[in-house]
């Protein structure tokens, strides 16, 4: 936008001094503004065609300048607006391709990084029903463009057998926890699934509260 604007600014300038340059010919004797009414000074033979003192530069080419000016800043005018003007599909979308541990993906405004995955995650002070186990991911947020509020509750996991998984309460510190953060911050934590025993865990999955579907942020595979 800025450089659409910078644009703008830089075709007007161009079309005040193209005028200016017209009016000061004019002013300064190169442009006779009353050529069109004095007799031309056409002659037979060797005489000249125009009169002694008269610059080739006539009227018309100045009117012909000052057209191609307005010309020039009327195309300028044009980009500017199609610059200016927002185009569909510019706002980036939220993709579905996940990313590896340890690796960052921003999903609308927001970085995610899985930074360690715990599986079994050690027991601790909450138990573990019977046939299941625990699986720990250390997962990171940062708020990126505008303040953030986050929750453990906006993660599940999708694992081998073709279900999705949400949340337990986790048995390692830090706990991810719910909260906000400002611009520019990041908030730490673990975040814990139940799963059963010989199904591997396969893709974290961030949905916020309200929107449809969820996007794939981290393979575990």
């Amino acid at each position: 936008m800025l450089r659409a604007v910078a644009f703008l600014v830089a075709s007007v300038i161009v079309m005040g001094v193209g005028i200016l340059l017209v009016v000061v010919r004019i002013n300064s004797g190169l442009v006779d503004s009353s050529i069109q009414s004095r007799d031309s000074g056409a002659r037979s033979g060797d005489n000249p065609a125009i009169p002694r003192g008269v610059d080739t530069f006539s009227s018309r080419q100045a009117g012909a300048t000052a057209t191609a000016a307005f010309a020039l800043v009327t195309a300028a005018n044009q980009t500017a607006r199609a610059a200016l003007t927002p185009r569909a599909g510019a706002t980036p979308q939220p993709g579905g391709v996940p990313v590896k541990v340890g690796q960052p993906i921003v999903v609308n405004g927001t970085s995610f990084t899985a930074l360690f995955v715990a599986d079994p995650e050690p027991p601790g002070f909450f138990s573990t029903a019977a046939g299941n186990r625990r699986v720990a991911l250390d997962v990171t947020v940062t708020a990126l463009s505008a303040p953030l509020t986050y929750s453990f509750s906006d993660f599940r996991l999708h694992a081998s057998d073709g279900k999705d998984y949400t949340w337990a309460i986790t048995n390692t510190s830090p706990k991810f926890e719910s909260g906000s953060i400002a611009a520019g911050e990041s908030h730490r934590g673990w975040i814990s699934f139940q799963l059963p025993v010989g199904v591997a865990p396969e893709t974290l999955i961030y949905q916020r509260p309200g929107q449809p579907g969820g996007v794939a942020i981290v393979d575990l595979r």
